[in-house]
Parts: C-alpha cells; sequence; structure tokens
C-alpha cells in the first residue's frame, strides 16, 4: 500500500466532525440569500435608470430655454468664440 492509500483508509476510520451535520442549514440559507439578491437587481437598475432619466428631464426644464442668452459651446459656431487663435490671444 502507499502513503496515499493509508491516509485514505485511516480518513475512513476517523468520526465524523461534528459541525458537518450543521452544514446543510447553512448552505441552504446561502443560496436562498444568493437567490434573493438576483433577483433584486434588475429592479434596482431599472429604480436607478427612472431616477436618473427623472432627474435629466427636471434638469433639462430647469434650464434657461431662452435661446437668446444661450451661447454655443460647438468650435463650428459663426462666432468662432471658442477657435484656438481666440483662446490663445493675450492680446485682449
Amino acid at each position: 500500500m502507499t502513503d496515499i492509500d493509508l491516509a485514505l483508509a485511516r480518513l475512513g476510520q476517523a468520526p465524523v466532525p461534528v459541525g458537518l451535520a450543521a452544514i446543510d442549514d447553512a448552505v441552504l440559507s446561502g443560496v436562498t440569500r444568493r437567490r434573493q439578491e438576483v433577483a433584486l437587481a434588475p429592479r434596482l437598475m431599472g429604480l436607478a435608470g427612472t431616477l436618473a432619466l427623472g432627474l435629466g428631464i427636471a434638469g433639462g426644464s430647469l434650464a434657461n430655454s431662452d435661446p437668446a442668452s444661450a451661447q454655443s459651446v460647438s468650435p463650428f459656431a459663426a462666432s468662432n468664440a471658442l477657435a484656438p487663435s481666440t483662446l490663445l490671444d493675450f492680446r485682449r
């Protein structure tokens, strides 16, 4: 017999640990808790999306909507206020 065979034979003759009797309950409660977490995740993502959409709509409606006072931030706008030549001009 090899050392592994002897070790397995001794292990088979050893008494069963006391903690193994309670391991079933711990494993099953962990599985139940994990299932509840997985079932809750899509609901929380939907709630977060709805909240973000609502805040975006509310923020957009509260913004100044007067087109005369709005300034374009596009570099292709007619005023060219953001062109590199005007941004680097130190003579102002």
